[in-house]
Protein backbone atom coordinates (compact mmCIF):
# COMPACT_ATOMS: atom_id res chain seq x y z
CA UNK A 1 0.00 0.00 0.00
CA UNK A 2 2.38 2.57 0.69
CA UNK A 3 4.59 1.78 -2.46
CA UNK A 4 1.50 2.29 -4.54
CA UNK A 5 0.77 5.71 -2.36
CA UNK A 6 4.53 6.73 -3.78
CA UNK A 7 4.08 5.23 -7.13
CA UNK A 8 0.66 6.27 -8.79
CA UNK A 9 -0.30 4.11 -12.09
CA UNK A 10 1.52 1.19 -10.55
CA UNK A 11 -0.46 -1.60 -9.31
CA UNK A 12 1.32 -4.23 -7.37
CA UNK A 13 -0.99 -8.08 -7.56
CA UNK A 14 0.62 -10.04 -5.08
CA UNK A 15 0.04 -13.76 -6.13
CA UNK A 16 0.49 -15.83 -2.28
CA UNK A 17 1.81 -19.34 -1.93
CA UNK A 18 3.62 -21.33 0.72
CA UNK A 19 7.26 -21.14 1.21
CA UNK A 20 8.04 -24.91 -0.27
CA UNK A 21 5.57 -24.72 -3.04
CA UNK A 22 6.60 -21.50 -3.89
CA UNK A 23 9.73 -22.87 -5.49
CA UNK A 24 8.69 -25.31 -8.10
CA UNK A 25 5.30 -23.41 -8.91
CA UNK A 26 7.61 -20.35 -10.10
CA UNK A 27 10.36 -22.80 -11.64
CA UNK A 28 7.31 -24.10 -13.64
CA UNK A 29 5.70 -21.05 -14.80
CA UNK A 30 8.84 -19.54 -15.90
CA UNK A 31 9.63 -22.92 -17.79
CA UNK A 32 6.37 -22.27 -19.52
CA UNK A 33 6.87 -18.14 -20.20
CA UNK A 34 4.13 -17.68 -17.84
CA UNK A 35 5.54 -16.87 -14.68
CA UNK A 36 5.43 -13.14 -13.01
CA UNK A 37 6.79 -9.95 -13.73
CA UNK A 38 8.85 -9.72 -11.03
CA UNK A 39 9.86 -12.49 -8.43
CA UNK A 40 12.16 -13.30 -5.09
CA UNK A 41 14.57 -16.39 -5.70
CA UNK A 42 17.74 -18.12 -3.93
CA UNK A 43 20.80 -15.95 -4.39
CA UNK A 44 23.19 -18.54 -4.53
CA UNK A 45 21.81 -19.32 -7.97
CA UNK A 46 21.33 -15.99 -9.73
CA UNK A 47 24.09 -16.78 -12.79
CA UNK A 48 21.67 -19.50 -13.83
CA UNK A 49 19.12 -17.41 -14.69
CA UNK A 50 20.57 -15.04 -16.24
CA UNK A 51 22.61 -17.43 -18.38
CA UNK A 52 19.28 -19.04 -19.50
CA UNK A 53 17.52 -15.58 -19.79
CA UNK A 54 15.21 -16.01 -17.36
CA UNK A 55 15.91 -12.80 -15.46
CA UNK A 56 16.50 -9.61 -17.04
CA UNK A 57 19.78 -7.26 -17.17
CA UNK A 58 19.54 -4.40 -14.58
CA UNK A 59 22.45 -2.39 -15.67
CA UNK A 60 20.77 0.10 -17.26
CA UNK A 61 18.29 0.40 -14.29
CA UNK A 62 21.28 0.85 -12.03
CA UNK A 63 22.72 3.24 -14.05
CA UNK A 64 19.68 5.98 -14.75
CA UNK A 65 18.86 5.55 -11.00
CA UNK A 66 22.77 5.75 -9.97
CA UNK A 67 22.33 3.11 -7.80
CA UNK A 68 25.87 2.33 -6.13
CA UNK A 69 26.74 -1.37 -6.26
CA UNK A 70 29.22 -0.70 -3.16
CA UNK A 71 26.01 -0.26 -1.03
CA UNK A 72 25.49 -3.75 -0.69
CA UNK A 73 28.18 -6.45 0.42
CA UNK A 74 30.57 -7.69 -2.12
CA UNK A 75 29.61 -11.18 -1.86
CA UNK A 76 25.75 -10.30 -2.30
CA UNK A 77 26.77 -8.21 -5.30
CA UNK A 78 28.84 -11.07 -6.99
CA UNK A 79 26.58 -13.42 -6.57
CA UNK A 80 24.16 -11.19 -8.44
CA UNK A 81 26.53 -10.73 -10.92
CA UNK A 82 27.04 -12.53 -14.33
CA UNK A 83 29.65 -11.77 -17.30
CA UNK A 84 30.37 -8.58 -15.28
CA UNK A 85 26.23 -7.55 -15.45
CA UNK A 86 23.98 -7.03 -12.37
CA UNK A 87 21.08 -9.49 -12.95
CA UNK A 88 19.15 -9.58 -9.65
CA UNK A 89 19.08 -7.06 -6.18
CA UNK A 90 19.98 -8.74 -3.29
CA UNK A 91 17.45 -8.20 -0.93
CA UNK A 92 17.64 -10.41 2.21
CA UNK A 93 20.13 -12.53 3.70
CA UNK A 94 21.31 -14.72 6.94
CA UNK A 95 24.72 -16.31 8.16
CA UNK A 96 25.67 -19.10 10.46
CA UNK A 97 27.00 -18.27 13.95
CA UNK A 98 28.09 -20.39 17.05
CA UNK A 99 25.86 -19.96 20.31
CA UNK A 100 27.09 -20.97 23.63
CA UNK A 101 24.80 -21.44 26.80
CA UNK A 102 26.73 -19.68 29.49
CA UNK A 103 24.73 -21.35 32.69
CA UNK A 104 25.71 -24.64 30.84
CA UNK A 105 29.55 -23.45 30.45
CA UNK A 106 29.61 -22.39 34.34
CA UNK A 107 28.22 -26.01 35.44
CA UNK A 108 31.04 -27.36 33.90
CA UNK A 109 33.64 -25.27 35.03
CA UNK A 110 34.29 -23.52 31.72
CA UNK A 111 34.58 -19.60 31.83
CA UNK A 112 31.07 -18.55 30.48
CA UNK A 113 32.61 -15.58 28.68
CA UNK A 114 35.14 -17.53 26.47
CA UNK A 115 33.73 -19.81 23.57
CA UNK A 116 36.18 -22.20 21.43
CA UNK A 117 38.08 -20.67 18.83
CA UNK A 118 39.07 -23.97 17.49
CA UNK A 119 38.22 -26.89 15.87
CA UNK A 120 39.93 -28.85 19.14
CA UNK A 121 38.37 -26.22 21.49
CA UNK A 122 35.12 -27.13 20.69
CA UNK A 123 35.59 -30.55 20.51
CA UNK A 124 36.80 -30.07 24.28
CA UNK A 125 33.98 -28.00 25.22
CA UNK A 126 31.62 -30.40 24.11
CA UNK A 127 33.12 -33.72 25.63
CA UNK A 128 33.27 -31.63 28.94
CA UNK A 129 29.50 -29.86 28.61
CA UNK A 130 27.74 -33.66 26.95
CA UNK A 131 25.56 -35.20 29.60
CA UNK A 132 24.42 -38.65 29.83
CA UNK A 133 21.69 -39.92 32.51
CA UNK A 134 22.94 -42.29 35.27
CA UNK A 135 22.40 -45.59 33.49
CA UNK A 136 24.71 -43.83 30.70
CA UNK A 137 21.95 -44.82 27.95
CA UNK A 138 19.81 -41.21 27.31
CA UNK A 139 21.44 -38.28 26.70
CA UNK A 140 20.31 -35.46 28.37
CA UNK A 141 22.55 -32.50 26.71
CA UNK A 142 24.37 -32.85 23.96
CA UNK A 143 27.61 -30.60 23.68
CA UNK A 144 27.68 -30.00 20.34
CA UNK A 145 26.25 -31.97 17.31
CA UNK A 146 27.43 -30.51 13.90
CA UNK A 147 24.13 -31.62 12.54
CA UNK A 148 22.23 -30.06 14.74
CA UNK A 149 20.93 -26.35 14.08
CA UNK A 150 21.28 -24.73 11.07
CA UNK A 151 24.81 -26.14 9.77
CA UNK A 152 26.35 -27.90 7.19
CA UNK A 153 30.19 -29.60 6.07
CA UNK A 154 31.05 -26.66 3.92
CA UNK A 155 30.51 -24.16 6.54
CA UNK A 156 33.34 -25.85 8.51
CA UNK A 157 35.52 -26.46 5.70
CA UNK A 158 35.48 -22.99 4.53
CA UNK A 159 36.70 -22.12 8.21
CA UNK A 160 39.53 -23.90 8.01
CA UNK A 161 40.67 -22.94 4.51
CA UNK A 162 39.23 -25.64 2.73
CA UNK A 163 38.09 -25.49 -0.67
CA UNK A 164 35.61 -27.15 -2.80
CA UNK A 165 36.73 -26.12 -5.87
CA UNK A 166 40.15 -24.36 -7.71
CA UNK A 167 39.88 -20.65 -9.60
CA UNK A 168 38.74 -22.64 -12.95
CA UNK A 169 35.90 -24.14 -10.79
CA UNK A 170 37.17 -27.71 -10.87
CA UNK A 171 36.04 -29.88 -7.99
CA UNK A 172 39.13 -30.08 -5.65
CA UNK A 173 36.52 -31.98 -2.86
CA UNK A 174 39.48 -34.53 -1.92
CA UNK A 175 42.26 -32.58 -0.74
CA UNK A 176 44.30 -33.13 2.44
CA UNK A 177 42.61 -30.32 4.07
CA UNK A 178 38.91 -31.34 3.10
CA UNK A 179 39.53 -34.72 4.33
CA UNK A 180 41.16 -33.63 7.90
CA UNK A 181 37.79 -31.37 8.45
CA UNK A 182 35.42 -34.14 7.65
CA UNK A 183 36.91 -36.51 9.54
CA UNK A 184 36.41 -34.10 12.20
CA UNK A 185 33.25 -33.70 10.97
CA UNK A 186 32.49 -37.84 11.37
CA UNK A 187 34.48 -37.91 14.46
CA UNK A 188 32.28 -35.39 15.94
CA UNK A 189 29.21 -37.13 14.95
CA UNK A 190 30.28 -40.53 16.35
CA UNK A 191 30.87 -39.16 19.92
CA UNK A 192 26.82 -40.09 20.12
CA UNK A 193 25.68 -43.52 20.49
CA UNK A 194 23.13 -43.86 17.76
CA UNK A 195 20.41 -45.03 19.09
CA UNK A 196 20.62 -42.49 22.52
CA UNK A 197 21.46 -38.92 20.09
CA UNK A 198 18.06 -40.37 17.54
CA UNK A 199 15.88 -40.55 20.88
CA UNK A 200 17.12 -36.96 22.06
CA UNK A 201 16.64 -36.17 18.20
CA UNK A 202 13.02 -37.34 18.47
CA UNK A 203 12.51 -35.65 21.34
CA UNK A 204 13.83 -32.17 20.72
CA UNK A 205 11.97 -32.09 17.33
CA UNK A 206 8.54 -32.59 18.61
CA UNK A 207 9.03 -29.55 20.91
CA UNK A 208 8.62 -27.93 17.34
CA UNK A 209 11.36 -24.98 18.99
CA UNK A 210 15.42 -25.28 18.87
CA UNK A 211 17.03 -27.44 21.31
CA UNK A 212 19.65 -24.63 22.17
CA UNK A 213 16.54 -22.78 23.36
CA UNK A 214 15.01 -25.64 25.31
CA UNK A 215 18.45 -25.82 26.88
CA UNK A 216 19.35 -29.40 25.54
CA UNK A 217 22.23 -28.08 23.64
CA UNK A 218 25.49 -26.19 24.79
CA UNK A 219 26.51 -25.09 22.29
CA UNK A 220 24.57 -25.13 17.89
CA UNK A 221 25.69 -23.21 14.77
CA UNK A 222 22.41 -22.02 13.59
CA UNK A 223 21.62 -18.44 11.71
CA UNK A 224 20.05 -15.40 13.05
CA UNK A 225 17.07 -15.98 13.67
CA UNK A 226 17.81 -17.82 16.37
CA UNK A 227 19.23 -15.28 18.47
CA UNK A 228 15.76 -12.84 17.87
CA UNK A 229 14.09 -16.12 18.36
CA UNK A 230 15.37 -16.58 21.91
CA UNK A 231 14.05 -13.29 23.12
CA UNK A 232 10.58 -14.64 22.01
CA UNK A 233 10.53 -17.38 23.87
CA UNK A 234 13.84 -17.34 26.47
CA UNK A 235 14.28 -14.14 27.00
CA UNK A 236 15.58 -15.55 30.74
CA UNK A 237 18.27 -17.41 28.93
CA UNK A 238 22.01 -16.70 29.39
CA UNK A 239 23.91 -17.23 25.49
CA UNK A 240 26.61 -15.83 23.67
CA UNK A 241 27.27 -15.44 19.99
CA UNK A 242 30.22 -15.67 17.70
CA UNK A 243 32.42 -16.75 14.99
CA UNK A 244 32.11 -20.43 13.60
CA UNK A 245 35.88 -21.49 14.53
CA UNK A 246 38.35 -20.43 11.93
CA UNK A 247 41.90 -21.10 11.26
CA UNK A 248 43.19 -17.69 10.35
CA UNK A 249 41.36 -14.66 9.86
CA UNK A 250 41.60 -15.24 6.21
CA UNK A 251 39.24 -18.10 6.27
CA UNK A 252 36.59 -16.00 8.99
CA UNK A 253 33.58 -16.77 7.18
CA UNK A 254 29.91 -17.15 7.81
CA UNK A 255 27.76 -19.60 4.98
CA UNK A 256 25.18 -17.63 3.76
CA UNK A 257 22.04 -17.79 2.03
CA UNK A 258 19.71 -14.89 1.19
CA UNK A 259 17.23 -14.01 -1.45
CA UNK A 260 17.03 -11.76 -4.03
CA UNK A 261 14.35 -9.83 -6.00
CA UNK A 262 14.90 -10.45 -10.27
CA UNK A 263 12.52 -9.30 -13.05
CA UNK A 264 11.14 -11.58 -16.09
CA UNK A 265 13.35 -10.97 -18.99
CA UNK A 266 9.76 -12.14 -20.79
CA UNK A 267 8.16 -9.41 -18.90
CA UNK A 268 7.10 -6.09 -21.43
CA UNK A 269 9.36 -3.07 -20.91
CA UNK A 270 6.34 -1.37 -19.38
CA UNK A 271 6.00 -3.83 -16.62
CA UNK A 272 9.97 -3.94 -16.44
CA UNK A 273 10.01 -0.49 -15.49
CA UNK A 274 7.30 -0.73 -13.16
CA UNK A 275 9.00 -3.88 -11.48
CA UNK A 276 12.48 -2.22 -11.12
CA UNK A 277 10.13 1.02 -9.03
CA UNK A 278 8.90 -1.46 -6.31
CA UNK A 279 12.22 -3.44 -6.70
CA UNK A 280 14.05 0.09 -5.49
CA UNK A 281 11.45 0.57 -2.73
CA UNK A 282 12.22 -2.76 -1.57
CA UNK A 283 15.80 -2.88 -1.75
CA UNK A 284 15.89 0.89 -0.20
CA UNK A 285 17.03 2.02 3.41
CA UNK A 286 12.83 1.81 4.64
CA UNK A 287 12.29 -1.51 3.74
CA UNK A 288 15.82 -3.19 4.53
CA UNK A 289 15.96 -1.14 7.84
CA UNK A 290 12.30 -2.92 8.66
CA UNK A 291 13.83 -6.48 7.47
CA UNK A 292 15.14 -7.95 10.56
CA UNK A 293 11.95 -6.35 12.90
CA UNK A 294 9.42 -7.99 10.39
CA UNK A 295 11.33 -11.20 9.46
CA UNK A 296 14.35 -11.61 11.07
CA UNK A 297 16.20 -11.13 8.07
CA UNK A 298 19.48 -9.51 7.56
CA UNK A 299 19.22 -6.47 5.18
CA UNK A 300 21.40 -6.42 2.53
CA UNK A 301 21.91 -2.29 2.32
CA UNK A 302 25.03 -1.89 4.27
CA UNK A 303 23.92 1.59 5.97
CA UNK A 304 20.59 -0.52 6.78
CA UNK A 305 22.74 -3.41 8.47
CA UNK A 306 24.87 -0.71 10.42
CA UNK A 307 21.80 0.96 11.22
CA UNK A 308 20.95 -2.17 13.46
CA UNK A 309 23.35 -1.18 15.60
CA UNK A 310 21.86 1.07 17.42
CA UNK A 311 20.04 -0.06 20.70
CA UNK A 312 21.70 -3.46 20.00
CA UNK A 313 22.65 -5.61 22.83
CA UNK A 314 26.03 -7.05 22.73
CA UNK A 315 24.30 -10.51 21.03
CA UNK A 316 22.86 -8.52 18.01
CA UNK A 317 26.39 -6.56 17.86
CA UNK A 318 27.92 -9.80 17.44
CA UNK A 319 26.14 -10.73 14.71
CA UNK A 320 25.89 -7.77 12.71
CA UNK A 321 29.73 -7.24 12.92
CA UNK A 322 30.20 -11.36 11.81
CA UNK A 323 27.37 -10.86 9.21
CA UNK A 324 30.08 -9.07 6.92
CA UNK A 325 32.15 -12.44 6.68
CA UNK A 326 29.30 -13.87 5.02
CA UNK A 327 29.91 -16.22 1.67
CA UNK A 328 27.23 -17.89 -0.76
CA UNK A 329 27.50 -21.33 -2.04
CA UNK A 330 30.16 -21.68 -5.15
CA UNK A 331 28.22 -21.41 -8.35
CA UNK A 332 28.68 -24.42 -10.57
CA UNK A 333 27.06 -23.98 -14.06
CA UNK A 334 27.53 -28.35 -14.53
CA UNK A 335 25.81 -28.52 -11.08
CA UNK A 336 24.28 -25.70 -9.49
CA UNK A 337 23.90 -28.50 -6.05
CA UNK A 338 27.01 -29.57 -6.27
CA UNK A 339 27.20 -30.29 -2.48
CA UNK A 340 24.71 -32.98 -3.29
CA UNK A 341 27.32 -35.47 -4.02
CA UNK A 342 29.64 -34.91 -0.79
CA UNK A 343 27.12 -35.20 1.76
CA UNK A 344 25.58 -38.60 1.35
CA UNK A 345 29.52 -39.46 1.31
CA UNK A 346 29.96 -38.20 4.60
CA UNK A 347 26.59 -40.05 5.45
CA UNK A 348 28.22 -43.22 5.00
CA UNK A 349 31.14 -42.62 6.85
CA UNK A 350 28.63 -41.32 9.94
CA UNK A 351 26.88 -44.69 9.31
CA UNK A 352 30.09 -47.05 9.14
CA UNK A 353 29.30 -47.62 5.21
CA UNK A 354 32.65 -46.52 4.36
CA UNK A 355 35.94 -46.27 7.06
CA UNK A 356 37.87 -44.18 5.32
CA UNK A 357 37.14 -40.56 4.74
CA UNK A 358 39.33 -40.31 1.69
CA UNK A 359 37.79 -43.11 -0.04
CA UNK A 360 35.01 -41.44 0.60
CA UNK A 361 35.58 -37.64 -0.80
CA UNK A 362 37.43 -39.52 -3.96
CA UNK A 363 33.60 -41.18 -4.79
CA UNK A 364 32.48 -37.55 -4.58
CA UNK A 365 35.03 -35.98 -6.49
CA UNK A 366 35.14 -38.65 -8.77
CA UNK A 367 30.79 -38.32 -9.42
CA UNK A 368 30.96 -34.73 -9.71
CA UNK A 369 33.35 -34.51 -12.11
CA UNK A 370 31.27 -37.25 -13.97
CA UNK A 371 27.94 -34.63 -13.74
CA UNK A 372 30.74 -32.27 -15.10
CA UNK A 373 31.88 -33.85 -18.04
CA UNK A 374 28.32 -35.18 -19.29
CA UNK A 375 26.75 -31.67 -18.73
CA UNK A 376 29.85 -30.20 -21.37
CA UNK A 377 29.21 -33.02 -23.75
CA UNK A 378 25.26 -32.29 -24.09
CA UNK A 379 25.13 -28.44 -22.93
Amino acid sequence: RTFEDQNPGVTVEHVGTSFWDYWTKLQTAQAGNQGPDLFIQDICNVKGRAKDGVSANLEAYLKADKIRKDDYLASDIESCTWNDELYAMPFSTDARYLFWNKAHFEAAGLDPETPPKTLAELESFADQLTKYSEDGKTLEQVGFHPRLGNNIFVQMVWSQGGEFFDQDMNPTINTDKNIEVIEWWVRMVNKYPVRAFNAFSTQASAAAVSPFIQGKVSLLIDNNELAWKIKDLAPDLRFGVTAVPYDGEENRTAWSGGFTLEISAAADKAKQDAAWKFIRYMTGPEVQSNLTETLRWLPCLVDSLDALKEGADANELAIIEESKYRRHFDYVEASPQWWGYVDPQISKLEQGELTSARKAMDLAQAELLRQIENYRKTS
